[in-house]
């Protein structure tokens, strides 16, 4: 899997280098191809940057731009600035539709006409403890970044498990990103780390948490559904 993370940054990063080298053929370049595209493209498309009163990450849940995020990051802002990972350089404006703080997630609605890119979903209650598990995101500003870890706890309630925690590297900026399980299916919103403050500021300790994705699936599910409804009905009145 170390090789697997490796290919990642190479084909997204240098991947005209990484073709340039005399010993791969064309079967092995399919491979690679291969194992870039599936699964870990997908989610790195559906992901977006968020820049508000802080920075986060978001994740596309439809193709008509319903975005999902941490509700700290937008706190109560009604209009939020969104980056695309395909187009990092446009702006787009994002309305606040639903926040929750309980499981600390928000939903916006993106002003586009594009058909966007999409997260797969994945289980949660599938989520066993020591699962690799890889955590997409944009840290400090500094781009679009992929850390690897495990699941190293699980947290239930009535209705299932509630929290995934991971030791997945993360930082200010990768709250609001995605979790996902090795086949690239959204699992987790990630939304809060541990750090230890000292004298030159925080450091992160590698234990984090996210919002399983059977309870977020369930509330997106609902709310972009009434949304849509209430657009539907306006659209009918005027």
């Amino acid at each position: 899997m170390k090789k697997l993370i490796s290919i990642i940054f190479l084909g997204l990063i240098t991947i005209g280098l990484l073709w340039a080298q005399p010993d791969i053929g064309i079967f092995r370049k399919q491979i690679i191809i291969d194992r870039i595209e599936e699964p870990f493209i997908n989610p790195l498309m559906a992901t977006v940057y968020i820049e508000e009163k802080g920075v986060g990450t978001g994740v596309i849940l439809t193709e008509d731009g319903y975005i999902l995020t941490a509700a700290h990051i937008v706190e109560d802002s009604s209009v939020v600035s969104i980056y695309l990972s395909l187009f990092p350089t446009h702006e787009y404006k994002a309305q606040l539709i639903y926040k929750e703080d309980l499981f600390d997630l928000a939903i916006l609605k993106m002003e586009t006409d594009l058909i966007l890119p999409t997260i797969k979903w994945g289980s949660s209650k599938e989520v066993k403890i020591a699962n690799e598990v890889f955590l997409v995101g944009h840290p400090y500003r500094f781009g679009w970044t992929v850390s690897r870890g495990i699941v190293s706890s699980l947290r239930f309630d009535d209705y299932g498990i509630a929290y995934i925690q991971t030791d997945a590297s993360a930082h200010p900026g990768n709250s609001g990103g995605g979790l996902f399980n090795d086949k690239g299916e959204f699992i987790g919103l990630f939304s809060f780390i541990y750090v230890r403050l000292g004298y030159f500021g925080s450091t992160s300790l590698n234990v984090g948490w996210a919002s399983a994705s059977d309870i977020i699936k369930v509330i997106s599910g609902g709310i972009i559904q009434v949304h849509r409804l209430m657009i539907e009905n306006l659209r009918r009145v005027n």
